[in-house]
């Protein structure tokens, strides 16, 4: 990820950014251990941003991992975002719980 725009929180927006995870170790894992990590530890911390578990939400997540390139550059961070599928989310959602 290089570039994200910004949008303020009561404007329009696709998705809301919850949790930033570091990765540990040297080498790289690979982007199956990567995506691994990131499903279990986003839905985890989903329930604690949203109020509800992952699996009882109405709402999903996707997330973004380093690239063997990103890595090398030092990347070792996971993004958490949410989002309400098929529409625009004005405010946040903390403590949704849906």
């Amino acid at each position: 990820m290089t570039d994200v725009p910004r949008v303020d929180c009561e404007d329009p927006h696709d998705s809301e950014l919850f949790a930033i995870l570091g990765v540990e170790g040297s080498t790289f894992p690979g982007e199956r251990e990567l995506v691994t990590q990131g499903q279990d530890r986003c839905a985890r911390a989903f329930g604690d941003f949203i109020g509800v578990p992952f699996a009882n939400s109405t709402l999903d997540f996707r997330f973004y991992y380093p690239t063997a390139s990103s890595w090398a550059q030092g990347d070792r961070t996971i993004y958490c975002l949410a989002f309400d599928p098929g529409l625009k989310v004005s405010g946040s959602l903390l403590n949704a719980k849906r």
